[in-house]
């Protein structure tokens, strides 16, 4: 199976980006709005935790395995997060 590769390390990276790409993937037995709720962490953050990008990152790709991240660049997150490609093969339109 193909993943979809979605680049971290630019614009698409922004965290209301990638949750913006939530409504595209989810399957028929899934709920939009629970998960991006934990990928903001509310639950966590109402018992007065710390939630941060990365966090948000391990929801996502926990609910979409078949979506890799990557970034062209170190963007400075945890490497088990995303996949470090200087040249991707990038077909734009």
């Amino acid at each position: 199976m193909s993943k979809i590769r979605l680049d971290i390390g630019g614009p698409k990276g922004n965290a209301y980006y990638i949750m913006s790409t939530v409504r595209h993937l989810v399957g028929p037995d899934q709920d939009e709005r629970e998960i991006c709720a934990r990928m903001r962490g509310e639950s966590f953050s109402a018992l007065g935790g710390q939630w941060s990008y990365e966090d948000l990152l391990r929801v996502y790709l926990q609910e979409f395995p078949f979506v890799e991240l990557y970034a062209t660049h170190d963007i400075g997150i945890d490497k088990e997060l995303y996949t470090l490609d200087t040249n991707p093969d990038v077909i734009e339109l």
